[in-house]
């Protein structure tokens, strides 16, 4: 069962990468995560062609859940699965300046040169190439107002465990 995140990411912004393949990791991520602001990190495959970059803490949540492999998922090939994203996962340390340097691996799996959009996503960031996460998010905004107005807009939602409950939106009349 997953934990709720003590912290939640939010926000999005473009961030330059330079030509030894480093990055800067908003500040409020770091310092919300890591004593210093300066790491370690874990940086991983994430969802298409992006990249995640997890706190220590949260990395260790997420492999005691990729020790269980989902229902009904072919064992050996799930253990495959395992194999292709330990090989792309590293820890990094920020710089003075608040980089890290990202392995080139990592940064052609994301596709990423020049520019990377950053985005909180809860408990972690992404690290897209902008132009792939305008394909992948861009032409779907009314589908997701409608997955909005559904989720957020009606009522106020509380997590439970890995159950979401709607909680009415009570006002109190002045």
């Amino acid at each position: 069962m997953s934990e709720t995140p003590k912290f939640i990411l939010l926000s999005a912004a473009d961030y330059s990468l330079d030509d030894k393949g480093r990055i800067s990791l908003p500040a409020d991520f770091r310092h919300r995560v890591s004593q210093g602001g300066l790491g370690p990190f874990v940086v991983t495959y994430g969802a298409g062609h992006s990249l995640s970059v997890f706190s220590i803490e949260e990395w260790e949540k997420t492999l005691r859940e990729l020790q269980i492999p989902p229902e009904g998922e072919d064992a050996e090939e799930y253990e495959d699965y395992l194999r292709w994203v330990m090989s792309g996962t590293c820890f990094v340390q920020a710089d003075a300046q608040g980089r890290v340097r990202v392995p080139g691996s990592l940064l052609q799996h994301a596709e990423l040169n020049g520019t990377a959009a950053i985005y909180g996503m809860l408990n972690r960031l992404e690290i897209w190439n902008p132009a792939d996460l305008k394909q992948r998010i861009g032409s779907d905004s009314e589908k997701f107002r409608k997955l909005h107005n559904r989720t957020l807009t009606s009522s106020t939602r509380k997590t439970i465990g890995a159950k979401s409950v709607a909680t009415p939106v009570v006002s109190e009349e002045v």
